[in-house]
């Protein structure tokens, strides 16, 4: 049997390479560090060969020169680039004279001048003077094609870089060109706006001044900028980027993309590239405030940390677990949480720590991701649950239509609207939200295992026909290395982990979980959690606390904890004497009037963040923390990949880290934790994540499926999630995102909407028992008969109103306004 070679050798002026089958020549030569220029070329998108700039000479080839990026090697190729063969360099010369032809020489007003390709070939390979005086294309400019991207035509080389990225990896096909040869340039479809979540990445790979960042237009020169690699904040996807601060005034003026091929390549949504301009807003918190008299009184840290030493010291000595509790917010650096829930043990005395504001997530149900983008990548075929990857882990989702395209990787969805996908999607079950766990357990009974209840009853339970549970059975069956990714509301349902676990063991696939925010991973790791001490120790295991009590040099409390909606519950109650909130916002709870109470209710209330907001007409103490870009630390993403981020930017007035901060207060209380100094807290926390985390789920996988009870009056089930764009407290402060973000609307399906008397486009009514709220109805089939979608959090109205944190998918009606 004839077997094939796996590699094959090519020699590139006179250096031997050895290449892999299908290998490019531009490719090869630049793996071995020979640099062949070009334009259109990018090593993750198909070659076209439009711009001729990487022409090599073949020897024993065609007599003219060819295009590298267009050529695959074989074996014995020898090839001569720039460097040795003066022909080609000539020709290269002649490439970039015709691209100057109509290209404005504007380098000095061009927001590319000093990082632009097309300067520096022209500087390295071009002419020092020009043979073409005709009066080049002129254009109007620069045309805003959305709010965060500007073109300039004229300065357009037709390469083709930015629409083959809206076709192949964004699959958002918004521009691509209009007219023909001479003519010919880059534009949205008539009428339309180049509205890409992604649209930013075209910025970054145009070589040109032709797309350029609007809200980064004029702010400054590249030689003006200090960069800095860290990693956004701002969901879990842990995005590698570049932050530039303009030396003259210490401004972080733009984020761009910094390479990591494992976590996030080279691309960046463009919340992650545009919205971090709250780091530089004047909302930010700068300095210590108390209340005296009912008034809020800008005081030093020193005042500030005596006044809460006067008020909390009572407390401290007397230990009490029940009167004090800390809430910590999800974007939290591992650090900070770990400084937290330490605070919490050994000052406050009690286990009431937790950063799950929105519920859910106990010890059985999942700890741990257990997951990767290798496996993702990796599988056969990844099953996303109740989750929109676009909205909520956009990388994730552009790294998992990239494999589906162009890889062959099988991609199915469990969700009930149509979500972004559906140009990839191998198959799509549309079930009731809020039974998740009936349709794990319906695709067990599918999958040939013994459930109560059977698959006729369990698939009606959830709104599907047997035969579409089966047949999405069928298919999960015949695929191999299956891989099952829930989304971060499942988290609140143990039963549905558990059920989908078994649809895990049953296929041999593996299961696990994807957070939202950027810090909850890393705050499970560290221990901020009622039930849960760092590295995975359990507060009920008395071996653990015992161990952690060794290392802390002070005993662990061991009276149960509260979550934080207890925590709540217990202070709007007026049951709790302290509530301290770290980056919580608790009025962003899936019951807002909870929260409210929440704040009303508690007797003292700190309030520990970077901006102010709507929290701090009931804080009595406020002390301001320092922005990611603002200091040194790690946050998790949700493959639990530890990642460091560097501090770009001072901090604002007299904002500190959010663990020196606890350090600094446990001091003053007479508790010293340590905690001061961020080597002493990573120090700790690395010593103690030793552990290996435990499976996910739990304990054992089983299945306990209950149908949502219904109601004769309220026929539809609302279904809420956030969108990437929204009222989020970080990306509200960027204004060119805010004239992209929807106003809140109602998703309803053709059917339903026509059974209430609803228009497309009409003010409608949605209401559950908990509250009800006026929005325009969107009349489309995205979304299955009997659900009702409205976005959690958009401007002037979101679903919060219509929630409480124990239905978060409540029966719902939708009429005429």
């Amino acid at each position: 049997m004839e077997t094939r070679e796996t590699t094959i050798t090519i020699t590139v002026d006179g250096r031997e390479i050895v290449c892999e089958p299908g290998e490019l020549v531009i490719a090869a030569a630049r793996r071995a560090g020979i640099y062949i220029p070009h334009f259109c070329w990018h090593p993750r998108m198909d070659p076209v060969g439009a711009c001729r700039m990487c022409l090599v000479h073949v020897e024993g080839g065609p007599p003219k020169p060819q295009t590298s990026c267009t050529m695959q090697v074989r074996d014995g190729l020898v090839v001569q680039t720039q460097f040795t063969n003066p022909e080609i360099r000539d020709a290269q010369e002649g490439v970039i004279e015709f691209l100057l032809i109509n290209h404005p020489l504007d380098c000095p007003i061009c927001d590319r001048g000093g990082e632009c390709p097309l300067q520096d070939q022209t500087q390295d390979y071009g002419s020092d003077e020009t043979r073409f005086i005709e009066p080049k294309r002129r254009f109007p400019k620069p045309v805003p094609i959305s709010p965060l991207v500007n073109l300039d035509r004229e300065r357009c080389i037709l390469c083709y870089r930015c629409t083959r990225f809206c076709d192949e990896i964004s699959g958002d096909k918004m521009i691509d060109t209009m007219q023909r040869g001479a003519r010919a340039y880059i534009y949205p479809f008539p009428g339309e706006s180049f509205d890409s979540y992604f649209s930013g990445n075209t910025i970054e790979i145009c070589p040109v001044g032709a797309l350029t960042s609007a809200p980064y237009r004029f702010q400054a020169r590249p030689w003006d900028l200090h960069q800095t690699a860290s990693v956004c904040d701002l969901c879990a996807c842990g995005c590698n980027v570049n932050l530039a601060v303009r030396v003259a005034d210490g401004q972080l003026v733009r984020a761009s993309q910094f390479t990591n091929e494992d976590v996030n390549e080279e691309w960046l949504c463009d919340k992650g590239r545009f919205g971090h301009a709250y780091v530089s807003e004047p909302s930010r918190i700068t300095q210590p405030w108390v209340r005296r008299d009912g008034e809020l009184t800008a005081v030093s840290w020193d005042e500030a940390l005596k006044f809460l030493g006067d008020r909390l010291g009572p407390l401290v000595e007397r230990g009490d677990p029940d009167a004090a509790a800390l809430l910590v917010g999800g974007s939290l650096c591992d650090e900070d949480a770990y400084a937290a829930q330490k605070f919490a043990r050994l000052v406050l005395r009690t286990n009431s720590v937790d950063f799950r504001l929105d519920g859910g997530m106990s010890v059985e149900a999942p700890t741990t991701p257990q997951l990767t983008y290798d496996d993702l990548l990796g599988a056969g075929h990844v099953v996303l649950v109740s989750l929109d990857a676009r909205e909520e882990l956009p990388i994730v989702f552009l790294r998992l239509r990239t494999a589906a395209t162009k890889h062959g990787l099988g991609v199915s969805f469990v969700h009930p609207r149509r979500i972004a996908g559906g140009d990839f999607v191998r198959g799509h079950l549309q079930p009731l939200p809020g039974t998740e766990a009936i349709v794990g357990a319906a695709l067990t009974a599918a999958l040939g295992q013994p459930v109560a209840g059977g698959l006729e009853a369990l698939a009606s339970g959830c709104g599907l026909a047997p035969g579409e549970v089966s047949g999405f059975a069928a298919a999960l069956r015949e695929s191999a290395r299956s891989v099952i990714v829930l989304g971060p509301r499942l988290a609140a349902d143990p039963e549905a982990v558990r059920a989908w676990r078994a649809v895990a063991e049953v296929l041999g696939a593996r299961v696990g979980w994807a957070p939202r925010r950027s810090g909850e991973y890393g705050a499970l790791r560290s221990g901020a959690h009622p039930e849960l001490l760092p590295g995975w120790r359990r507060v009920d295991d008395a071996s653990d606390r015992a161990e952690l009590s060794a290392a802390w040099g002070a005993e662990v409390p061991d009276a149960p904890g509260a979550s934080a909606v207890d925590v709540l519950r217990r202070a709007a109650s007026g049951a709790l004497e302290v509530l301290w909130l770290a980056g919580a916002d608790v009025l962003d709870t899936p019951d807002s009037r909870l929260g409210a109470q929440a704040l009303y209710g508690a007797r003292f209330v700190v309030l520990q963040d970077v901006q102010a907001d709507d929290q701090v007409e009931f804080a009595d103490v406020i002390l301001p923390a320092a922005a990611f870009a603002e200091r040194d630390g790690t946050l998790t993403n949700w493959e639990g990949r530890r990642q460091t981020i560097h501090k770009a930017v001072d901090p604002p007035g007299s904002a500190r880290a959010d663990y020196a901060i606890f350090g600094e207060a446990a001091r003053r209380l007479g508790r010293p934790i340590g905690c001061r100094r961020l080597a002493d807290v990573r120090g700790e926390l690395d010593a103690l994540l030793d552990r290996e985390a435990p499976p996910f789920g739990g304990g054992e996988s089983r299945v306990q499926a209950r149908v949502p009870s219904g109601d004769p009056d309220l026929k539809l089930r609302l279904l809420t999630y956030r969108l990437l764009y929204d009222q989020g407290s970080r990306v509200r402060h960027t204004q060119a995102i805010g004239a992209l973000t929807p106003a809140g609307f109602a998703e309803i399906n053709p059917a339903d909407a026509e059974a209430a008397g609803v228009a497309d486009g009409a003010a409608v009514r949605v209401r559950t028992r908990h509250g009800a709220i006026v929005v325009p109805a969107r009349v489309t089939t995205d979304i299955r008969p009997g659900v009702v979608f409205v976005p959690y959090a958009q401007p002037g109205v979101g679903a919060r109103e219509l929630l409480s944190v124990d239905d978060q998918a409540p029966a719902a009606a939708v009429e005429p306004a």
